[in-house]
């Protein structure tokens, strides 16, 4: 029974422990973390994202003729507002989000008529300052086939679970950018910070 009770005693010490280690690690050197991942995930994606494709967009139609490959580069993400320059990838998994955004595959494209949806992770360089981004700001989409502004008209934070708070749909031009919030937190969260942006011009 001594034994039982000394072990017992010893793994809550130890859980206890590694709970104080935790938060001090993610108290103090949390953006040190944050910027060797940064490094190491921005070395990885160079051997699994393609070059930059060319796409093929029919303006009369107002559609892209052929989908870009899972992976590629299809454009660049511009919002000089909070000083965000990134490359734009096809799909959203973790190769396509650790240098740049990536492209919900469900959702539309910019010149299409309907909801764009980009993600990119909440680091340095990429989306940490998105949260600083305010009403009437602009976002370029430098596409491979042309060039698409949004203004932001609102901003959101909602659990990633509620797919009501990332509609699709085809009647209006919108961009929507999301990154995991609060952008300071380098564990795993379930809220997302959003941002809404409607079409004002395009050159196509």
């Amino acid at each position: 029974m001594y034994k039982f009770r000394a072990i017992i005693k010893s793994l809550i010490i130890a859980f206890f422990f590694s709970a104080f280690m935790v938060f001090i690690i993610g108290t103090f050197f949390g953006v040190q973390v944050q910027r060797g991942l940064s490094i190491l995930n921005t070395i990885s994606i160079k051997l699994n994202n393609a070059e930059n494709v060319e796409i093929h967009f029919d303006k009369i139609e107002k559609r892209l003729t052929q989908k870009p490959s899972w992976g590629s580069h299809i454009g660049r993400l511009v919002i000089p507002s909070i000083s965000v320059d990134i490359p734009i990838y096809q799909g959203d998994s973790k190769l396509q989000l650790v240098d740049g955004a990536g492209h919900h595959a469900g959702s539309y494209f910019p010149g299409e008529g309907g909801s764009i949806l980009l993600a990119a992770h909440n680091s340095r360089g990429l989306f940490y300052t998105l949260p600083q981004i305010q009403n009437g700001d602009i976002v370029t989409m430098e596409m491979t086939y042309g060039t698409f502004q949004y203004e932001v008209y609102k901003t959101n934070i909602a659990d990633y679970r509620n797919i009501e708070a990332f509609p699709i749909q085809k009647e209006e031009e919108y961009l929507m950018l999301y990154t995991c919030y609060p952008v300071d937190n380098i564990w795993y969260v379930n809220d997302r910070f959003i941002v809404f942006a409607k079409l004002v011009g395009d050159q196509v």
